[in-house]
């Protein structure tokens, strides 16, 4: 059996979830944010971008063909662009050694579009001053 405590904060969880659409939130916020991160898929650092709901990733690559993992210098300078305009994305750590070449980020349920729009605008820079 569970705690009667963490059994009753699940529950509230559970209601907060239903009684504000968050499900049906994050459904809408994927197909928008995703929209707006498609726009990337041109760009000579970008190798595929993928997502289930709002877990999504950016795989950053040095070439499109081979699909060679961009440098980790390179990499960190885009997150830590990213982070200095306020929106929090990390690398891929661990999933498969050697290769920690994917952007990841994972909003809130609770996401709208403004602020959608805020990490697709962030991550565009990066990507833009990357090249240089």
């Amino acid at each position: 059996g569970g705690h009667p405590v963490a059994a009753a904060v699940s529950l509230k969880n559970i209601e907060i979830v239903e009684r504000e659409n968050l499900v049906a939130n994050a459904a809408k916020m994927e197909r928008y944010i995703k929209a707006g991160l498609n726009e990337f898929a041109d760009h000579p650092f970008v190798g595929e971008i993928r997502g289930k709901g709002l877990l999504l990733g950016i795989e950053l690559v040095s070439d499109k063909e081979s699909k060679t993992p961009l440098e980790t210098a390179r990499s960190n300078a885009i997150v830590q662009n990213c982070m200095k305009q306020g929106v929090h994305v990390m690398r891929n750590g661990y999933t498969v050694p050697g290769l920690d070449n994917v952007l990841i980020m994972a909003p809130p349920l609770v996401l709208q579009e403004s602020e959608a729009d805020m990490i697709v605008d962030a991550i565009g820079n990066a990507l833009k001053q990357a090249l240089n």
